[in-house]
């Protein structure tokens, strides 16, 4: 009698906590959603773009404008400041962990000792249409990444990309280039 009790306890518990556990992803999945429509107010954010996970981070009093098809994966973040914009294209992938600045601190005024307030850097971030930005990106002020490009996973870009490119390193270096004109594929030795 005993043992039967004990399984019947056993399975109403792990029954409960499964209840619980369900009811919490539900509720932490509609706060996401409520803070993604935020950002769909906040900023100019094509209908059809999609957040695909959690925990994906729009800051700032820029302009942030994604594109028609695009998304963005789980912990991405992107940061506008005022006066500066970040736009992604159309049908452009940004993986997890993605992380777009429009500011930045001077590095050569932090360490004479300057006010960090008083020295940052700052620009746009324009990445074009049918993108594949990989896991784990750093995309810092001032770059533009051409259409047709990919950027490797764990990379650091910190200049521009040109059109038809594959780039990749830390910092990111393109390592492959398309020619449409003439459909050959080059790879950095040739450039």
């Amino acid at each position: 009698m005993g043992h039967k009790f004990f399984w019947r306890v056993q399975f109403v518990f792990v029954a409960f906590v499964g209840m619980i556990g369900g009811l919490l992803k539900r509720i932490i999945n509609a706060h996401q959603r409520c803070i993604y429509n935020q950002y769909r107010i906040k900023y100019q954010i094509d209908p059809d773009f999609q957040f695909m996970g959690r925990d994906i981070c729009f800051s700032g009093a820029g302009a942030i404008i994604l594109g028609k098809g695009s998304y963005m994966g789980d912990g991405s973040s992107i940061q506008a400041m005022a006066g500066a914009r970040v736009e992604i294209g159309e049908n452009c992938s940004i993986s997890h962990n993605v992380r777009i600045y429009t500011c930045n601190l001077d590095a050569n005024q932090v360490i004479r000792g300057h006010k960090h307030e008083d020295f940052y850097k700052k620009g746009d971030v324009i990445i074009g249409n049918n993108c594949w930005i990989g896991a784990n990106v750093f995309i810092k002020e001032n770059v533009r990444i051409g259409d047709h490009c990919v950027i490797a996973a764990n990379s650091l870009v910190t200049r521009d990309v040109p059109a038809h490119s594959v780039a990749m390193g830390v910092p990111a270096k393109v390592i492959k280039y398309f020619q449409p004109e003439t459909d050959l594929i080059l790879k950095s030795a040739v450039l």
